[in-house]
């Protein structure tokens, strides 16, 4: 065998060698590349739920803030004979209650209205799981069954409620 000749086989098994190397060096740089595209999708997903729990977290949090910022309150009429009836306001939420004040709104049985006079005794400002009551003058010819508005304040702003009263 020539020189020539061992020299040109040496020179196409370098050749094929190097086509070789070259393919697979491409095929490892693209699997590389594939790896650090999935890599990159996984933290942003993994980066997507952190945000999502932690907004969640904050929301969990405003709304436990909230409802430790809130009153109450309740309204209900109480009638046990001898005494006369009774209008009690209770504020069952954990904040405290101000500027209070409770108003005739209607009844639907054509009687006159019952005498309000004295439901601005009630307390302007009621604490957390505190009730007041104020003698409710109602007489034989007024409304037993009428509605009232409640309202207040509380760490929300202001708030109200309209509540049936009812004596039986």
């Amino acid at each position: 065998m020539e020189f020539s000749s061992i020299v040109s086989v040496i020179a196409l098994l370098l050749s094929l060698l190097s086509a070789w190397y070259t393919r697979h060096a491409a095929r490892a740089a693209k699997a590389q590349a594939d790896a650090a595209k999935q890599q990159a999708a996984a933290a942003k997903a993994q980066l997507s739920l952190d945000q999502d729990r932690r907004n969640d977290e904050l929301a969990r949090r405003r709304k436990e803030d909230e409802e430790a910022a809130r009153a109450d309150l309740r309204v209900i009429l109480i009638g046990m004979r001898p005494h006369p009836p009774q209008i009690v306001v209770h504020n069952h939420g954990p904040h405290v209650a101000s500027e209070i004040s409770l108003s005739y709104l209607d009844a639907d049985d054509g009687l006159p209205p019952p005498d309000t006079s004295r439901w601005h005794e009630l307390p302007a400002t009621l604490g957390p799981e505190r009730a007041s009551s104020v003698e409710a003058d109602i007489g034989s010819n007024v409304t037993r069954r009428f509605r009232v508005t409640l309202r207040w304040k509380d760490g929300t702003g202001s708030r109200s409620t309209v509540e049936q009263l009812q004596l039986h």
